[in-house]
Order: C-alpha cells, then structure tokens, then sequence
C-alpha cells in the first residue's frame, strides 16, 4: 500500500509500533535513501487515512522511549506532512502544514506508545546514530597525525639490582 506513495519516493514499512487487530495504526517507513516517516492511521474502516511525517532518528527514539508524544513527533516534521486517504483501491496524497490539519485525524495531544517490545529498534536506531556521528567526526580530521605510543612497559632489574623500566614504542598513524 505504502509502496504506491510518489512523494516520497519507494517505501516499505520498517517497523510496526502498535496494530490493532493487525491492522498497522502507528509505525515507521523508510525509503530507499534512508529517510525516515512516522506514520498514524487516522481513519478506519471503508476509508482509511495516515498522516506521515518526515522524522529524525532523534525525533523517533524520543517518542519510542516515551518521552515525547505521537503528536510532538509528527509536529517535529521540518516538512509539511502528508496526508493519506484510499478509498477502496484509489489513494489520494495531500502535502500540508502541521497547523493546517483537521484537529479530528491528529493523535491525542498525550497519547505515547507505552509499548515494552521495541527495546531493539531503539537500540538499532541509537546505533546507528552512534555510526553516523562517528563517521562524521573522522571526516572532519582529514590529516595524519603520527603519535608515540607505547606497546608494552617491561619492568626489568638492571645489573646493580635497581628496577627500571623499558618502554617499547610503536608508531600509530591516524587520518
């Protein structure tokens, strides 16, 4: 169903954060370029309707821990949102603002997930930003930096019996 959306390019649904009666009614898309959508059924029935936000990974662990609501999450969209209806096999798609939508398809202004079975995708998306931060900070060093740094401290006795130290120095070249 989701795959069908022009405006945003291929899509496929990553993860279903909670369905009723196996119908998805909030989850998460990504298309091929790796951006990220909430997604909320609003509609039910013989017309069903989403509204789908553009989101961070930020925005998405925040809203899974619980610590903000479905509703902060959609309107953290830095996009206009994209409303969604199907009417039997017909979709229809609509961009607009955040503040132009029907207060009746929003989610409740403190309804959160509470939902204990997501643990690994917030560990999946916090690891994957970890990797992304880290690969930009090793962009930024684009030089070489050539450091001492030592391999192993013996500790050896000399000939008159006094302990001394060697140090075994390595060449580590970073960049």
């Amino acid at each position: 169903m989701f795959e069908k959306i022009s405006l945003l390019g291929k899509v496929k649904i990553e993860r279903v954060l909670f369905a009723f009666e196996n119908e998805p009614i909030i989850f998460v898309c990504k298309n091929k370029g790796g951006t990220r959508y909430i997604c909320v059924n609003t509609g039910y029935g013989f017309s069903p309707s989403w509204l789908v936000a553009q989101s961070s990974k930020k925005t998405i662990i925040k809203m899974l821990k619980d610590e903000i609501s479905i509703l902060d999450a959609v309107a953290e969209s830095n996009r206009s949102i994209i409303v969604v209806h199907q009417d039997g096999e017909d979709m229809s798609f609509e961009r607009m603002p955040f503040d132009a939508i029907d207060p009746d398809e929003l989610p409740d202004k403190h309804e959160k997930l509470h939902n204990g079975g997501i643990a690994d995708y917030i560990q999946q998306l916090e690891n994957e930003e970890i990797r992304k931060n880290y690969k930009n900070t090793l962009r930024k060093y684009n030089f070489k930096t050539v450091l001492n740094i030592p391999e192993r401290i013996n500790t050896d006795i000399d000939r008159f019996g006094k302990l001394k130290e060697s140090k075994k120095m390595v060449e580590y070249i970073e960049g």
